[in-house]
Protein backbone atom coordinates (compact mmCIF):
# COMPACT_ATOMS: atom_id res chain seq x y z
CA UNK A 1 0.00 0.00 0.00
CA UNK A 2 1.64 3.38 -0.69
CA UNK A 3 1.77 5.94 1.84
CA UNK A 4 -0.64 9.07 0.76
CA UNK A 5 2.90 11.35 0.00
CA UNK A 6 4.00 9.13 -2.66
CA UNK A 7 0.68 8.79 -4.11
CA UNK A 8 0.44 12.60 -4.15
CA UNK A 9 3.78 13.12 -5.73
CA UNK A 10 3.12 10.61 -8.40
CA UNK A 11 -0.30 12.03 -8.93
CA UNK A 12 1.66 15.51 -9.26
CA UNK A 13 4.32 13.90 -11.78
CA UNK A 14 1.54 12.30 -13.88
CA UNK A 15 -0.13 15.33 -14.09
CA UNK A 16 2.63 17.17 -15.18
CA UNK A 17 3.42 14.67 -17.98
CA UNK A 18 0.01 14.94 -19.20
CA UNK A 19 -0.34 18.59 -19.12
CA UNK A 20 2.89 18.80 -21.65
CA UNK A 21 0.88 15.90 -23.53
CA UNK A 22 -1.95 18.65 -23.92
CA UNK A 23 0.12 21.16 -24.74
CA UNK A 24 0.52 19.07 -27.97
CA UNK A 25 -3.00 20.03 -29.01
CA UNK A 26 -6.04 17.99 -30.34
CA UNK A 27 -3.87 15.73 -32.72
CA UNK A 28 -2.76 14.02 -29.72
CA UNK A 29 -5.93 12.71 -28.72
CA UNK A 30 -6.11 10.96 -31.86
CA UNK A 31 -3.66 8.81 -31.17
CA UNK A 32 -3.85 7.58 -27.38
CA UNK A 33 -5.41 4.46 -28.15
CA UNK A 34 -1.94 3.87 -29.92
CA UNK A 35 0.06 5.76 -26.83
CA UNK A 36 -1.95 3.98 -23.86
CA UNK A 37 -0.26 0.13 -24.36
CA UNK A 38 2.64 1.51 -23.86
CA UNK A 39 2.02 2.53 -19.98
CA UNK A 40 2.87 -0.49 -17.25
CA UNK A 41 -0.82 -1.38 -15.73
CA UNK A 42 0.38 -0.32 -12.51
CA UNK A 43 0.67 3.48 -13.68
CA UNK A 44 -3.03 4.12 -14.48
CA UNK A 45 -4.49 7.04 -17.09
CA UNK A 46 -1.75 9.64 -17.25
CA UNK A 47 -4.71 12.53 -16.77
CA UNK A 48 -6.02 15.03 -14.64
CA UNK A 49 -7.64 12.17 -12.09
CA UNK A 50 -4.60 9.46 -11.97
CA UNK A 51 -6.25 6.42 -10.54
CA UNK A 52 -3.03 4.79 -8.97
CA UNK A 53 -3.16 0.77 -7.85
CA UNK A 54 -2.45 -0.32 -3.68
CA UNK A 55 0.27 -2.03 -5.31
CA UNK A 56 4.56 -1.66 -4.78
CA UNK A 57 5.96 0.75 -7.47
CA UNK A 58 9.48 1.16 -8.40
CA UNK A 59 10.04 4.88 -8.92
CA UNK A 60 12.60 4.66 -11.29
CA UNK A 61 10.35 2.09 -13.89
CA UNK A 62 7.26 4.65 -13.82
CA UNK A 63 9.76 7.94 -14.57
CA UNK A 64 11.30 6.01 -17.68
CA UNK A 65 7.86 4.62 -18.12
CA UNK A 66 6.28 8.31 -18.26
CA UNK A 67 9.34 9.15 -20.39
CA UNK A 68 8.79 7.00 -22.85
CA UNK A 69 5.06 8.12 -23.02
CA UNK A 70 5.95 11.55 -23.76
CA UNK A 71 8.58 10.60 -26.64
CA UNK A 72 5.79 7.90 -28.34
CA UNK A 73 3.30 11.44 -27.95
CA UNK A 74 5.92 13.91 -29.74
CA UNK A 75 6.85 11.10 -32.88
CA UNK A 76 3.19 10.51 -32.85
CA UNK A 77 1.80 14.37 -33.03
CA UNK A 78 5.26 16.20 -33.32
CA UNK A 79 6.09 19.41 -31.75
CA UNK A 80 3.61 22.23 -31.65
CA UNK A 81 6.57 24.62 -33.46
CA UNK A 82 6.23 22.34 -36.33
CA UNK A 83 2.74 22.09 -36.82
CA UNK A 84 0.93 24.58 -39.80
CA UNK A 85 -1.45 27.07 -39.22
CA UNK A 86 -4.99 25.51 -38.07
CA UNK A 87 -3.38 21.97 -37.13
CA UNK A 88 -4.81 23.18 -33.69
CA UNK A 89 -7.58 24.64 -32.22
CA UNK A 90 -5.39 27.81 -30.52
CA UNK A 91 -5.67 28.48 -26.66
CA UNK A 92 -5.27 32.21 -27.12
CA UNK A 93 -7.86 33.78 -25.85
CA UNK A 94 -6.60 35.87 -22.96
CA UNK A 95 -8.54 35.26 -19.42
CA UNK A 96 -11.41 37.63 -18.42
CA UNK A 97 -10.30 40.31 -15.99
CA UNK A 98 -12.81 38.85 -13.84
CA UNK A 99 -11.21 35.59 -13.38
CA UNK A 100 -8.17 37.69 -12.93
CA UNK A 101 -9.67 39.38 -10.16
CA UNK A 102 -10.78 36.33 -8.57
CA UNK A 103 -7.57 34.39 -8.69
CA UNK A 104 -5.71 37.72 -7.17
CA UNK A 105 -7.82 37.22 -4.34
CA UNK A 106 -7.40 33.98 -3.63
CA UNK A 107 -3.95 33.95 -3.66
CA UNK A 108 -3.78 36.76 -0.78
CA UNK A 109 -5.78 35.08 0.97
CA UNK A 110 -3.79 31.99 0.63
CA UNK A 111 -0.53 34.18 1.22
CA UNK A 112 -2.58 35.44 4.50
CA UNK A 113 -2.85 31.88 5.59
CA UNK A 114 0.53 31.29 5.39
CA UNK A 115 1.71 34.58 6.88
CA UNK A 116 -0.14 34.31 10.08
CA UNK A 117 -0.25 30.34 10.60
CA UNK A 118 2.21 31.05 13.40
CA UNK A 119 -0.21 33.98 15.21
CA UNK A 120 1.70 33.40 18.80
CA UNK A 121 4.67 34.88 17.33
CA UNK A 122 3.32 37.64 15.31
CA UNK A 123 4.04 41.49 16.60
CA UNK A 124 0.14 41.89 17.19
CA UNK A 125 -1.25 38.00 17.96
CA UNK A 126 -4.92 39.05 18.32
CA UNK A 127 -4.90 40.97 15.15
CA UNK A 128 -3.22 38.23 13.42
CA UNK A 129 -6.15 35.64 14.78
CA UNK A 130 -8.39 38.25 13.38
CA UNK A 131 -6.97 38.51 10.05
CA UNK A 132 -6.39 34.44 9.90
CA UNK A 133 -9.89 33.91 10.85
CA UNK A 134 -10.94 36.49 7.90
CA UNK A 135 -8.48 35.01 5.63
CA UNK A 136 -10.12 31.49 6.01
CA UNK A 137 -13.63 32.79 6.07
CA UNK A 138 -12.67 34.40 2.66
CA UNK A 139 -11.90 31.76 1.01
CA UNK A 140 -15.04 29.03 1.94
CA UNK A 141 -17.05 31.94 0.25
CA UNK A 142 -14.84 31.70 -2.94
CA UNK A 143 -15.31 27.85 -2.62
CA UNK A 144 -18.69 27.85 -1.22
CA UNK A 145 -19.94 30.27 -4.48
CA UNK A 146 -17.88 28.44 -6.81
CA UNK A 147 -18.64 25.22 -5.72
CA UNK A 148 -21.20 24.27 -8.94
CA UNK A 149 -18.46 25.16 -11.33
CA UNK A 150 -15.71 22.30 -9.84
CA UNK A 151 -15.77 19.15 -9.44
CA UNK A 152 -17.30 18.21 -5.97
CA UNK A 153 -14.46 15.74 -4.79
CA UNK A 154 -12.23 18.76 -5.48
CA UNK A 155 -14.56 21.33 -3.00
CA UNK A 156 -14.77 18.46 -0.39
CA UNK A 157 -11.20 18.30 -0.34
CA UNK A 158 -9.98 22.27 0.36
CA UNK A 159 -13.74 22.56 2.30
CA UNK A 160 -13.15 20.56 4.99
CA UNK A 161 -9.19 22.30 6.12
CA UNK A 162 -10.83 25.74 5.82
CA UNK A 163 -13.53 24.77 8.13
CA UNK A 164 -11.13 23.84 10.43
CA UNK A 165 -8.99 26.61 10.20
CA UNK A 166 -12.05 28.62 10.83
CA UNK A 167 -13.10 26.49 13.76
CA UNK A 168 -9.81 26.76 15.09
CA UNK A 169 -9.89 30.39 15.69
CA UNK A 170 -13.34 30.79 16.70
CA UNK A 171 -13.45 30.48 20.59
CA UNK A 172 -10.01 32.39 20.42
CA UNK A 173 -11.16 35.28 18.74
CA UNK A 174 -14.26 35.26 21.02
CA UNK A 175 -12.59 35.40 23.75
CA UNK A 176 -9.76 37.61 22.36
CA UNK A 177 -12.91 40.07 22.04
CA UNK A 178 -13.87 39.74 25.60
CA UNK A 179 -11.03 40.11 26.98
CA UNK A 180 -9.83 43.66 24.87
CA UNK A 181 -13.46 44.84 26.15
CA UNK A 182 -12.86 43.96 29.78
CA UNK A 183 -9.88 45.89 29.86
CA UNK A 184 -11.16 48.84 28.79
CA UNK A 185 -13.74 48.51 31.57
CA UNK A 186 -11.70 48.14 34.05
CA UNK A 187 -9.62 51.28 33.33
CA UNK A 188 -13.37 53.16 33.91
CA UNK A 189 -14.37 51.60 36.80
CA UNK A 190 -15.65 53.85 39.32
CA UNK A 191 -16.48 51.53 42.13
CA UNK A 192 -14.72 48.71 43.89
CA UNK A 193 -17.47 46.12 43.60
CA UNK A 194 -17.13 46.97 40.00
CA UNK A 195 -13.41 46.81 39.78
CA UNK A 196 -13.70 43.19 41.60
CA UNK A 197 -16.20 42.28 39.01
CA UNK A 198 -13.89 43.29 36.14
CA UNK A 199 -10.88 41.69 37.39
CA UNK A 200 -12.91 38.40 38.52
CA UNK A 201 -14.53 38.18 34.71
CA UNK A 202 -10.76 39.29 33.02
CA UNK A 203 -8.91 36.19 34.87
CA UNK A 204 -11.62 33.83 33.52
CA UNK A 205 -11.57 35.36 29.98
CA UNK A 206 -7.54 35.25 30.07
CA UNK A 207 -7.61 31.73 31.00
CA UNK A 208 -9.65 30.48 28.24
CA UNK A 209 -7.44 32.66 25.89
CA UNK A 210 -4.32 30.36 27.07
CA UNK A 211 -6.42 27.14 26.59
CA UNK A 212 -7.93 28.46 23.07
CA UNK A 213 -4.41 29.77 21.68
CA UNK A 214 -2.65 25.80 22.79
CA UNK A 215 -5.89 24.07 21.05
CA UNK A 216 -5.39 26.65 18.14
CA UNK A 217 -1.56 25.92 17.35
CA UNK A 218 -1.79 22.25 17.64
CA UNK A 219 -4.78 22.22 14.90
CA UNK A 220 -3.06 24.06 12.25
CA UNK A 221 0.26 22.16 13.11
CA UNK A 222 -1.53 19.78 11.14
CA UNK A 223 -2.77 21.53 8.31
CA UNK A 224 -0.95 21.15 5.43
CA UNK A 225 -1.01 24.49 3.63
CA UNK A 226 0.58 23.49 0.73
CA UNK A 227 -1.55 20.66 -0.32
CA UNK A 228 -4.65 23.43 0.58
CA UNK A 229 -2.86 26.04 -1.87
CA UNK A 230 -2.58 23.41 -4.52
CA UNK A 231 -6.40 22.46 -4.04
CA UNK A 232 -7.56 26.00 -4.49
CA UNK A 233 -5.64 26.50 -7.56
CA UNK A 234 -6.88 23.79 -9.53
CA UNK A 235 -10.37 24.72 -8.20
CA UNK A 236 -9.57 28.16 -9.42
CA UNK A 237 -8.66 26.65 -12.47
CA UNK A 238 -11.71 24.75 -13.19
CA UNK A 239 -13.64 27.79 -13.24
CA UNK A 240 -11.54 30.05 -15.43
CA UNK A 241 -12.03 27.09 -17.97
CA UNK A 242 -15.88 27.21 -17.46
CA UNK A 243 -15.42 31.27 -17.87
CA UNK A 244 -13.57 30.69 -20.99
CA UNK A 245 -15.96 27.62 -22.04
CA UNK A 246 -17.71 28.61 -25.15
CA UNK A 247 -21.36 27.91 -23.67
CA UNK A 248 -20.53 30.55 -21.04
CA UNK A 249 -18.99 33.87 -19.69
CA UNK A 250 -17.45 35.04 -16.75
CA UNK A 251 -20.65 37.71 -16.41
CA UNK A 252 -22.86 34.33 -16.35
CA UNK A 253 -20.59 32.23 -13.88
CA UNK A 254 -20.41 35.51 -11.68
CA UNK A 255 -23.92 35.58 -11.43
CA UNK A 256 -24.96 32.24 -11.33
CA UNK A 257 -22.87 32.02 -8.29
CA UNK A 258 -24.05 34.98 -6.42
CA UNK A 259 -27.39 34.77 -7.03
CA UNK A 260 -28.00 31.93 -4.12
CA UNK A 261 -25.84 34.22 -1.53
CA UNK A 262 -28.50 37.33 -2.39
CA UNK A 263 -31.40 35.23 -1.88
CA UNK A 264 -30.21 33.98 1.21
CA UNK A 265 -29.44 37.24 2.77
CA UNK A 266 -32.56 38.38 1.86
CA UNK A 267 -34.48 35.44 3.04
CA UNK A 268 -32.36 35.44 6.45
CA UNK A 269 -33.32 39.48 6.80
CA UNK A 270 -35.22 39.97 10.02
CA UNK A 271 -39.18 41.84 10.07
CA UNK A 272 -38.16 45.07 11.89
CA UNK A 273 -42.15 45.38 12.81
CA UNK A 274 -41.77 42.13 15.23
CA UNK A 275 -39.04 40.78 17.89
CA UNK A 276 -36.85 38.82 16.32
CA UNK A 277 -34.63 36.90 18.35
CA UNK A 278 -30.91 37.13 18.96
CA UNK A 279 -30.49 33.85 16.82
CA UNK A 280 -32.37 35.29 14.17
CA UNK A 281 -30.52 38.61 14.07
CA UNK A 282 -27.18 36.75 14.37
CA UNK A 283 -28.41 34.28 11.48
CA UNK A 284 -28.56 37.55 9.20
CA UNK A 285 -25.15 38.72 10.69
CA UNK A 286 -23.61 35.74 9.47
CA UNK A 287 -25.80 35.99 5.86
CA UNK A 288 -24.40 39.49 5.45
CA UNK A 289 -20.93 38.63 6.36
CA UNK A 290 -20.72 36.24 3.29
CA UNK A 291 -22.81 38.63 0.95
CA UNK A 292 -20.31 40.81 1.48
CA UNK A 293 -17.46 38.36 0.55
CA UNK A 294 -18.97 36.88 -2.06
CA UNK A 295 -19.55 40.53 -3.34
CA UNK A 296 -15.80 41.29 -3.12
CA UNK A 297 -15.07 38.54 -5.18
CA UNK A 298 -16.85 39.63 -8.07
CA UNK A 299 -16.58 42.92 -7.57
CA UNK A 300 -15.86 43.48 -11.34
CA UNK A 301 -19.25 41.87 -12.32
CA UNK A 302 -21.05 43.94 -10.01
CA UNK A 303 -19.86 47.31 -11.87
CA UNK A 304 -20.95 50.77 -10.23
CA UNK A 305 -23.39 49.02 -7.85
CA UNK A 306 -20.12 47.54 -5.80
CA UNK A 307 -19.25 50.00 -3.71
CA UNK A 308 -22.68 50.25 -2.52
CA UNK A 309 -23.76 46.95 -1.62
CA UNK A 310 -20.16 46.36 -0.08
CA UNK A 311 -20.66 49.74 2.04
CA UNK A 312 -23.98 49.30 3.16
CA UNK A 313 -23.60 44.78 4.07
CA UNK A 314 -20.61 46.52 6.01
CA UNK A 315 -22.09 48.81 8.21
CA UNK A 316 -24.79 46.26 8.82
CA UNK A 317 -22.78 43.72 9.86
CA UNK A 318 -20.72 45.81 11.97
CA UNK A 319 -23.71 46.91 13.82
CA UNK A 320 -25.11 43.28 14.03
CA UNK A 321 -22.07 42.50 15.00
CA UNK A 322 -22.00 44.69 18.08
CA UNK A 323 -24.99 44.04 19.37
CA UNK A 324 -24.14 39.36 19.32
CA UNK A 325 -21.02 40.61 21.24
CA UNK A 326 -23.40 42.19 24.12
CA UNK A 327 -25.24 39.10 24.06
CA UNK A 328 -22.13 36.61 24.49
CA UNK A 329 -21.13 39.28 27.39
CA UNK A 330 -24.02 39.27 28.87
CA UNK A 331 -24.58 35.36 28.78
CA UNK A 332 -20.74 35.32 30.59
CA UNK A 333 -21.89 38.36 32.86
CA UNK A 334 -24.70 36.18 34.35
CA UNK A 335 -23.53 33.25 34.73
CA UNK A 336 -20.52 34.14 36.65
CA UNK A 337 -23.28 36.15 38.67
CA UNK A 338 -25.53 33.67 39.41
CA UNK A 339 -22.79 31.49 40.74
CA UNK A 340 -21.47 34.47 43.14
CA UNK A 341 -24.47 34.72 44.44
CA UNK A 342 -24.74 30.55 45.20
CA UNK A 343 -21.19 31.08 46.46
CA UNK A 344 -22.05 34.10 48.67
CA UNK A 345 -19.51 36.21 47.85
CA UNK A 346 -21.54 39.56 48.18
CA UNK A 347 -19.16 42.31 46.76
CA UNK A 348 -18.64 40.48 43.78
CA UNK A 349 -22.40 39.56 43.35
CA UNK A 350 -23.29 43.21 43.47
CA UNK A 351 -20.40 44.42 41.14
CA UNK A 352 -21.52 41.85 38.55
CA UNK A 353 -25.33 42.42 38.78
CA UNK A 354 -24.62 45.96 38.52
CA UNK A 355 -22.65 45.33 35.33
CA UNK A 356 -25.56 42.90 34.13
CA UNK A 357 -28.00 45.60 34.25
CA UNK A 358 -25.94 47.89 32.13
CA UNK A 359 -25.14 44.92 29.66
CA UNK A 360 -28.48 44.51 29.39
CA UNK A 361 -29.23 47.77 28.85
CA UNK A 362 -26.57 48.57 26.32
CA UNK A 363 -28.07 45.64 24.16
CA UNK A 364 -31.59 46.40 23.88
CA UNK A 365 -30.25 49.52 23.04
CA UNK A 366 -27.99 48.18 19.91
CA UNK A 367 -30.94 45.81 19.06
CA UNK A 368 -33.15 48.48 18.30
CA UNK A 369 -30.37 50.33 16.44
CA UNK A 370 -29.98 47.05 14.07
CA UNK A 371 -33.98 47.20 13.83
CA UNK A 372 -34.27 50.47 12.86
CA UNK A 373 -31.05 50.03 9.73
CA UNK A 374 -32.93 46.51 9.11
CA UNK A 375 -35.86 48.41 8.11
CA UNK A 376 -34.33 50.66 6.07
CA UNK A 377 -33.07 47.58 3.22
CA UNK A 378 -36.50 48.07 1.49
CA UNK A 379 -35.96 48.83 -2.05
CA UNK A 380 -32.56 49.70 -1.72
CA UNK A 381 -29.46 48.13 -3.38
CA UNK A 382 -28.05 45.52 -0.90
CA UNK A 383 -29.98 42.82 -2.39
CA UNK A 384 -29.18 43.72 -5.97
CA UNK A 385 -27.99 41.00 -8.66
CA UNK A 386 -25.20 40.78 -10.89
CA UNK A 387 -25.52 43.94 -13.06
CA UNK A 388 -27.38 42.87 -17.03
CA UNK A 389 -24.59 41.47 -19.15
CA UNK A 390 -24.12 44.36 -21.15
CA UNK A 391 -23.97 46.96 -18.41
CA UNK A 392 -21.27 44.89 -16.73
CA UNK A 393 -19.68 43.83 -19.40
CA UNK A 394 -18.71 47.65 -20.55
CA UNK A 395 -17.22 48.36 -17.07
CA UNK A 396 -15.29 45.18 -17.03
CA UNK A 397 -13.76 45.29 -20.41
CA UNK A 398 -12.83 48.92 -20.84
CA UNK A 399 -10.27 48.47 -18.33
CA UNK A 400 -6.88 46.21 -18.93
CA UNK A 401 -6.23 43.34 -16.39
CA UNK A 402 -3.64 45.80 -14.73
CA UNK A 403 -6.56 48.24 -13.54
CA UNK A 404 -8.57 45.46 -11.95
CA UNK A 405 -10.16 46.98 -8.68
CA UNK A 406 -7.50 45.19 -5.89
CA UNK A 407 -9.10 42.36 -3.49
CA UNK A 408 -10.51 43.91 -0.30
CA UNK A 409 -8.00 44.14 2.66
Amino acid sequence: MLPERSKSALRRAAERVAREVSRFGQRASTTVSSIKPVVSPWVGRASSRVALLSVHVDPAALRSTLEEYLVRAVQSVGRAESWQRGDAISNDRPPAPGVLHLSRAVELRLGQLQALRDFARAEDPIEAVHQLRVASRRLRSFVDMFAPFADPALVGSVRTPLREVTHAMRDLRDADVQAQGLAARLLQATSEPERIAVNHLLDRVRRKQRRCAKRAEKRLKQLDLGELAAGLRRMLDQVALRAQAPSASYQLVAEVAYHPVVDAARARCPDASGTPSAEALHGFRLALKQLRYASELIEPALGGSFEAIHERAKMLQDLLGEHQDSVEFEKLVSKRHKKAVRSGRETLARGLGGMLSEVRRDREQCRVRCLEACSELAGGPLFAGVASVNEASSSVVAGAPGVLPSPRV
